[in-house]
């Protein structure tokens, strides 16, 4: 799961972000790739990207 490009969605706008690890069986910490901040977010709040 580590590396995987994903969005999350805060509000009204989206983020782009990359999984550093597993912090718990439904918790990921996640780097904001445009903001540089690093949140412990739900795996359910994932939106994975689809590669081209």
């Amino acid at each position: 799961m580590e590396g995987i490009p994903c969005v999350i969605q805060q509000g009204e706008k989206y983020h782009r972000i990359v999984i550093k690890h597993r912090e718990s069986e439904s918790r990921v910490l996640v780097k904001l790739v445009d903001r540089g901040d690093e949140v412990i977010v739900d795996t359910s709040e994932l939106l994975q990207l689809e590669k081209k």
